[in-house]
């Protein structure tokens, strides 16, 4: 079963989830939202050992949830943290998963250096449902461009 949930994991990855994923959450100017990016990954992907921790507690992998995780973000000084991480978030009750197992030696909030790319943030009303990954529209996003953890860009987007 572990094989299978960490086959569909990679499989997932880069390509469109077929069902609406429960995403992430994050804190910018003190306003916690949803966040439409997976910036773990990179890290998971490049640490196989701390892969393999976060396998041994997303045990109730589910459509909406393919990653098996949720995680907590907060943007603070323009740096990207990981303050939290949940197993299980499908179910009615989602451990938290100690950080210091997927970071050993390090203390919590920990700094994403590790991740380049954007965060996409909705913002306002959903205008649009869709039953896919994060692509759901809605009336604009909030678009953060991250190099090594550190936001570099801040711009608003209309729905596409």
């Amino acid at each position: 079963m572990r094989t299978l949930i960490t086959l569909l994991f990679v499989l997932a990855h880069g390509t469109a989830h077929a069902t609406a994923q429960v995403p992430d959450r994050i804190l910018v100017d003190g306003q916690e939202s949803q966040l439409f990016a997976e910036p773990l990954f990179p890290y998971l992907k490049q640490n196989k050992d701390s892969f393999g921790a976060l396998m041994k507690h997303a045990t109730q992998v589910c459509s909406a949830a393919w990653r098996g995780y949720q995680a907590k973000w907060e943007i603070r000084e323009n740096q990207v943290f990981l303050v939290a991480l949940f197993a299980n978030p499908c179910s009615k009750e989602s451990p938290e998963i100690p950080l210091a197992e997927l970071f050993p030696g390090a203390s919590s909030p920990i700094p994403a250096k590790w991740y380049s790319g954007t965060l996409r943030i909705p913002q306002g009303k959903m205008l649009e449902y869709v039953h896919m990954g994060y692509q759901s529209k809605y009336e604009r996003y909030l678009v953060l461009t991250v190099t090594d953890g550190l936001v570099t860009g801040r711009r608003i987007e209309g729905a596409k």
